[in-house]
């Protein structure tokens, strides 16, 4: 329980949907941006490699977590925007005024597992017990980044169910990374792939 809300303290490992059907598991890169051209529900595992799925979770573009067939286990949901907000607010309380145009400044260590981020990791403490690790991301042409790239930062996102307000490409993410404290806010085209929680 963080705040007045139960999280996961995992990301999302599901290739079902709720009612049971297969979430399509995308390897190509080719495959996967059409998907994300035709708004259609994909997974994946990180850089393909199923053995990443027990620590990291699988990979899910936009479409696959607002499918009406749900893709959350029974009892719980993807988080909104607003739900996000509420989760960092509560371990920033400094920052409560948060809007659209601001970001949390030190929620992101308390989020972070104290371990496996292999850069800049000594201030993690994971004292909110999310124990976020760092999980990458593919991006819209199918590449991945994000899990000890040299010279790219370790990072993870996760989707809300909230769409970008204007047109109707892009959704709205959180992160955090290895070279800061904080949890980013923004937006991304649906077809990028990120985590649940």
């Amino acid at each position: 329980s963080i705040g007045n809300f139960a999280w996961m303290s995992k990301n999302l490992n599901s290739s079902t949907f709720r009612n049971g059907d297969s979430i399509p598991e995308i390897k190509s890169d080719s495959a996967w941006k059409r998907a994300a051209i035709e708004m259609k529900p994909a997974c994946c595992s990180y850089n393909n490699d199923s053995s990443n799925d027990e620590k990291y979770g699988k990979l899910y573009n936009w479409f696959a977590i607002t499918d009406p067939r749900g893709i959350a286990p029974i009892g719980w949901k993807v988080p909104n925007d607003e739900e996000w907000t509420e989760l960092i607010n509560y371990l920033d309380p400094k920052q409560n005024s948060i809007t659209n145009e601001t970001q949390s400044y030190i929620a992101g260590k308390k989020l972070k597992c104290s371990k496996s981020w292999v850069k800049r990791n000594t201030s993690n403490t994971n004292e909110s017990g999310f124990t976020a690790l760092p999980s990458g991301y593919r991006s819209f042409y199918g590449n991945f980044f994000g899990i000890g790239d040299d010279g790219i930062q370790d990072c993870a996102y996760w989707w809300t169910t909230s769409a970008f307000e204007y047109g109707n490409k892009f959704a709205y993410y959180r992160s955090v990374d290895s070279h800061g404290e904080g949890v980013g806010r923004g937006f991304h085209h649906k077809g990028f792939g990120f985590s649940v929680r």
